[in-house]
């Protein structure tokens, strides 16, 4: 493996676990619900974002018409999925 993909690697899972870490905060402080399991919050806001980000072009029309930015469709799914 080249040391370039040793670092995409290596800096990916940081942000995981920064990621875990932050919701793990958020969870103790009472602004996540405590039932969220931190680490299936950072794989399921994973997938959702990957999905953003590769969403349909019929979808964009359709959020387009609506105005939904991306911003927050984003903001919407991580209320939807962690907060009290």
């Amino acid at each position: 493996m080249s040391s370039d993909a040793k670092e995409i690697i290596e800096f990916t899972e940081e942000i995981y676990e920064r990621i875990f870490l932050a919701t793990k905060f958020y969870i103790e402080d009472g602004t996540y619900r405590p039932e969220v399991n931190p680490a299936a919050a950072v794989v399921v806001s994973t997938f959702i974002a990957d999905g953003i980000a590769n969403i349909s072009p019929f979808l964009r029309k359709f959020m387009e018409a609506h105005e939904v930015t991306m911003q927050q469709l984003y903001l919407e799914m991580v209320l939807y999925t962690t907060c009290s």
